[in-house]
Parts: structure tokens; sequence; C-alpha cells
């Protein structure tokens, strides 16, 4: 027998008797034994309609359990054709929700204020995609405003295609600080010597 796809071992038996006492006795041990008694007609006739009426049902399970089977593997086989579109959404969301629990939650303005470091080449880009942000989402405008600080801002090395591959192998011995010469593009010209 099985159940939830593991095998379980069942013993089956059967016991005769003469008279109510033993009957009652044998009742009493299968029940605290927690044994499924199943009556047993006495007339050939009744006993062969309920082992009909027993093999009808098991074929009809069957049924049911092949059913079932093929509707999984449909379920399955059409949620394995969607997974990588499903897995890109969900990273995204990811990302977006990651992103906004590094903003701090103004209450007064009802709005999100992020502190960032952007290239200044960058800063109309950033503007754009801001302003774009008010108008698909129909929200309060945001505001970009420079701050000025004492910190020394981040590296940050502009790579395209081709240079993002030296670079990553450049700054796995170390990353240059801000305004230091950028070894990668020394190494891109001297590994293709």
């Amino acid at each position: 027998m099985f159940f939830q796809g593991e095998q379980v071992y069942k013993s089956v038996f059967i016991i005769f008797f003469q008279g109510d006492h033993l009957k009652m006795r044998v009742k009493k041990i299968c029940e605290g034994f927690r044994a499924t008694m199943y009556p047993c007609p006495e007339a050939p006739a009744d006993r062969r309609e309920m082992a009909m009426g027993v093999k009808t049902r098991l074929d009809d399970l069957n049924t049911v359990l092949s059913q079932t089977q093929d509707h999984r593997h449909r379920v399955l086989v059409s949620a394995a054709r969607n997974i990588r579109a499903w897995m890109m959404k969900v990273w995204k969301i990811k990302s977006i929700y990651h992103t906004l629990n590094m903003f701090n939650l103004d209450v007064i303005q009802n709005g999100l204020i992020a502190e960032c470091w952007i290239p200044v080449a960058n800063l109309e880009d950033v503007q754009l995609a801001l302003r774009r942000g008010t108008e698909k989402s129909g929200s309060l405008p945001a505001i970009l405003n420079r701050l000025s600080t004492q910190e020394a801002p981040p590296t940050f090395h502009r790579t395209n295609k081709f240079t993002k591959a030296f670079q990553a192998l450049i700054d796995s011995y170390g990353v240059a600080t801000y305004r230091e010469i950028n070894p990668g593009l020394y190494f891109c010209m001297m590994y293709l010597n």
C-alpha cells in the first residue's frame, strides 16, 4: 500500500470463531491493536457481491490516482515553461524591495529619502529617470539634491563589454581609491600584446 509516495506494509489476517462471547473478545483485541475489521457475509452470493464492490472501488481509486498524476504532471510541465520568467520577476521584485529597504521614511512629507553616490556624468540620466517614475506613478515629484560631504567618494570605473572582464580581474586583487589611476586599462593593453 502507498501513502503519500511511501510504501506502507500491512498485515492481513482472518479470524474464525464460534459464539458471541468469543466475538466480543476478538473485537476488543482488534480494537486494542487498532485493527480495522471487515464483516464477512455468510452467504456465498453476498461474499461475491462484496468482492465485486471492493474491486469496483479499487478500479475507481486507481482511475482517480492516474488522473491526478496526469494532472499534476501537466501542471508541473506548464510551470516549468514559465519558471524562468517567474524567477526573473521575483529577482526584480526582490531587488526593488532591497533598494527600498535602504531608504529612510519621511513621515512628515509622506515620502522616502535616499542618499547615494552618482557619477556627475550620470546626473541628468538619474533626474530623467526620476521624472519618468513620477509621471508613471502619479505621485509627488522626486527631488534630487546635491549634498556636500567630507567622505571620500567610492571608486567607480566606467567599463564596457570588453573591459568589464579585465576590470573584474583587477578588482579581485584590490580596488583603487578615488581619483587613483585605474590599472585595468594598462592590464588590458598588456594582455593584448
